[in-house]
């Protein structure tokens, strides 16, 4: 089920209604990234390094596996940095 969720990301699209974003109930961790026409935006986002592919809810996903690894070795987006951060572990020390 798709849920209007207001991130600070994403919040001027979905209000202006141009995102929708599919959460995991359980924990609320950010699932998909959807357009309303339904178009999945994750694999965009991977391969822009604009996002880390979650390998706990997408395991065995090896076009994000490999969207990922491109996006590292060309140093796009997040991973410019030398030690980015990965989101699962910056919660764990807050």
């Amino acid at each position: 089920m798709c849920t209007m969720a207001v991130r600070p990301g994403l919040r001027q699209a979905s209000e202006a209604g141009r995102v929708c974003t599919c959460v995991r109930e359980a924990n609320h961790t950010l699932a998909d990234v959807l357009l309303l026409d339904g178009t999945n935006v994750n694999p965009t986002l991977v391969e822009d390094g604009w996002c880390w592919w979650y390998r706990k809810y997408a395991p065995g996903d090896t076009v994000l596996e490999g969207l990922e690894k491109e996006a590292r070795e060309a140093k796009k987006g997040l991973w410019v940095d030398p030690a980015p951060v990965p989101p699962w572990e910056w919660r764990k020390q807050k």
